[in-house]
This record gives structure tokens, C-alpha cells and sequence, in this order.
């Protein structure tokens, strides 16, 4: 009886974050209480699909992410970002939930560098088992300026293609906004403001500071699901580690954990 209240009461708020629980893997985004739009690395293949278009070593991850505390109920996934002529591209697939109810998603993302300017689309597609199968294709196209060193700019549209599972239930298409502001080679502050059209707006603040380049921590703020984020990331050559928790008041510890592995140097 408890795993089923808990199991609701998690399903009822996911709808009112910014995105799904599937949709928000990579343990350096969510250290940073996902706050990252502007802030390319590890996790813009979820977090902004131009962001991928800054990275210039490419990497495969395996993502493994818990939030209710359910047995069985997790997310996992698996992506890629590579170097192309031109252009970078990456992949992901990951799936969310169990078997009575399975949220699974694959998407192909392109991006392009030019000056400072970075911009990209990722198109999913996503399919539901459980309580009748429904599919759509999500499509998100985003773009990451930099003005000037210190400072980097993001913007990112989630469902441009409207997507629904039900014609009177269509998923939210969110706009996102945000910024990373760079003080020095080790502190890096990130803000982002999810506006979704028709519902509100959230906002999210994190922070990292690199203790060495090998070794990281971060901090991050989600007020409206009034959760407190925490990160750390260890990198060895070409793999790395990195693990992230919250605190959310309704469902307790949430654990995210990302194994990296640089294609390049």
C-alpha cells in the first residue's frame, strides 16, 4: 500500500516539473537541479540539443537515474555525442518505469558550430506501454551564444512538433531559457527559466566549482519542487564518474549515476 501511494504521488508530479523523469538523464545536469540549457557538456543531449555542437571529443554514457522509491521503477539510457565534418551529432535511448507501465524514448540529435553561435535539433521518438500504447515524435531545437568568455546564453523549445499520446491531452511544450555565467577557470554559476505555454514558469539555479581538473562538485536549487540538489564528478583520462542526489519532500532521495567514456582526448 505504501509503494502505491508513493508510486502515485510521484506519477502526479512529474507532470508538473519541467519535463518527465525520463526525459532529464545525466548526473551533471542534475547536480545542477537541471539548470544547464546554457551550459554545454555531458547532458545537452537532454538538457539543449545545440549544446552538442560545442562538444570536441565526443562520448558514449550509460545513465542510471531513481527518484520514486519503487522497486523496479528507474530510469536508465544509454547516448553518444561524436564529431562530424562540420557537424556533431549524438544519439540516446532510455526508458522509464516498469512491467505495468514503460516510457521508452530514442532520439537523434544534429547540431552545428559557427563562431560563436551553436545551434541544434533532436528529434524522439517516444512510445507508451502500460495502459494502452500511445507514440508520438517530440521534436526540441535549441541554440547556445556566447557573447563573450564569461558568459553563455541558451535557448531551447521542447515539443515544437506539438506532440500527443491523446487528442485532449497533448504534452507541454516548454521554452527554455537561461544563462551560465563563468567568474573564473573553477566557479561556474547556471540559471534557467522554464516557461511552459499555456501553465507557468519555473526557475532553477546551480553551481560548480572544479577542485582540480580531474575533480568537481556542484550545487543546485529547484524551488518549485522545492528540491535541493548535489553533485560530484571524478574524471580518470578518458573515463569518468559522476553522481548526483536531491532531496524532494514528497518522495525522499532521489540518485542519478553517469559512467562516461571520451572518444578523444
Amino acid at each position: 500500500m505504501k509503494n502505491t501511494i508513493l508510486l502515485f504521488t510521484g506519477l502526479c508530479l512529474l507532470p508538473y516539473s519541467s519535463s518527465a523523469q525520463f526525459t532529464v538523464l545525466g548526473a551533471e545536469a542534475f547536480g545542477r537541479a537541471n539548470s544547464l540549457v546554457a551550459v554545454p557538456g555531458f547532458s545537452s543531449m537532454y538538457q539543449n540539443p545545440g549544446g552538442i555542437g560545442v562538444d570536441t571529443s565526443g562520448f558514449l554514457s550509460f545513465n542510471f537515474l531513481k527518484i520514486l522509491p519503487v522497486r523496479g521503477l528507474h530510469t536508465t539510457g544509454v547516448q553518444g555525442v561524436f564529431r562530424g565534418r562540420g557537424f556533431n551529432y549524438g544519439f540516446s535511448v532510455d526508458s522509464f518505469g516498469d512491467t505495468y507501465y514503460r516510457e521508452s524514448r530514442a532520439g537523434l540529435a544534429l547540431a552545428r558550430k559557427q563562431d560563436r553561435v551553436a545551434m541544434g535539433v533532436k528529434i524522439s521518438y517516444i512510445g507508451v506501454s502500460g495502459v494502452g500504447p500511445r507514440s508520438a515524435f517530440l521534436g526540441e531545437i535549441g541554440m547556445v551564444v556566447t557573447p563573450v568568455p564569461m558568459v553563455s546564453l541558451g535557448l531551447c523549445m521542447v515539443n515544437f512538433t506539438s506532440a500527443k499520446f491523446y487528442d485532449d491531452h497533448p504534452l507541454p511544450t516548454v521554452l527554455a531559457l537561461g544563462a551560465g555565467i563563468y567568474p573564473n577557470s573553477r566557479v561556474n554559476l547556471s540559471g534557467q527559466l522554464d516557461y511552459r505555454v499555456g501553465g507557468g514558469a519555473a526557475l532553477r539555479l546551480g553551481l560548480d566549482y572544479q577542485v582540480r581538473k580531474q575533480l568537481g562538485f556542484s550545487a543546485g536549487i529547484d524551488p518549485e519542487m522545492r528540491s535541493v540538489h548535489f553533485g560530484t564528478r571524478v574524471l580518470a583520462g578518458r573515463y569518468g564518474f559522476l553522481y548526483g542526489i536531491a532531496t524532494h519532500p514528497y518522495v525522499g532521495i532521489a540518485h542519478h549515476t553517469t559512467f562516461i567514456y571520451k572518444l578523444h582526448d
